[in-house]
C-alpha cells in the first residue's frame, strides 16, 4: 500500500456531506459508540465507510477508503470520501475537544498505523502519516456518551 500512497489505519471512518470524518482510540475506548451518536442525531445523513480499519491515501490531500476489515460490527462500505479531520477518544466525564499540535498529534496516531515490516515501505508509510497530519486537522475529544458528546464533536469537526 504504500507504494500506491496509503496505509491501514485502526480507527472507525464515518461520511457526512460527502466527507470523511475518522475516529480513533484503542480498542474498546468507544469508536463504535461514538459514531453510533452521529448516527442516531444525524440519520440517513451520516453513512459509516468503515468500523475498524479503512484505508487512508495521502497526496495533496487525504481521503478514506472502506475495507473488508470491518469490526465485530461488520460496518464497512466499497467507497471513499476526502478526509476532513482525525479525531482521537478518550473517555471522560466532561465533553471537551481541543485541536492538537502536530507534535502531540503524532503520538497519539503512531499507535493506530500499521507499520510494515520493510524498511522502504516502513519509511514510506511515516511519511505519509506525517504528511496526514499536515494536511488534516486532528481532535482529543474527551467524552461520555450522550448528545453533548455527539454536539461537541460534530460542531467542531465540521466547521
Amino acid at each position: 500500500l504504500p507504494e500506491f500512497e496509503r496505509f491501514v489505519f485502526h480507527g472507525a471512518a464515518i461520511e457526512y456531506k460527502n466527507n470523511a470524518y475518522l475516529f480513533t482510540a484503542p480498542s474498546g475506548t468507544g469508536k463504535t459508540t461514538h459514531i453510533n451518536l452521529w448516527r442516531k442525531y444525524l440519520g440517513d445523513k451520516v453513512d459509516i465507510i468503515n468500523g475498524d480499519k479503512p484505508i487512508i491515501k495521502v497526496d495533496k490531500t487525504a481521503t478514506v477508503y472502506g475495507t473488508p476489515w470491518a469490526g465485530k460490527e461488520g460496518y464497512q462500505r466499497n467507497t471513499s470520501a476526502p478526509l476532513k479531520a482525525v479525531c482521537i477518544l478518550k473517555q471522560g466525564k466532561i465533553n471537551n475537544i481541543r485541536q492538537l499540535e502536530k507534535s502531540e498529534a503524532v503520538n497519539h496516531l503512531m499507535r493506530q498505523v500499521y507499520l510494515p515490516c520493510n524498511p522502504t515501505a516502513l519509511s514510506k508509510t511515516l511519511n505519509l502519516l506525517g504528511a496526514l497530519i499536515e494536511n488534516v486537522p486532528v481532535y482529543m475529544l474527551e467524552c461520555d456518551i450522550s448528545e453533548q458528546a455527539f454536539k461537541t464533536s460534530f460542531y467542531q469537526m465540521t466547521k
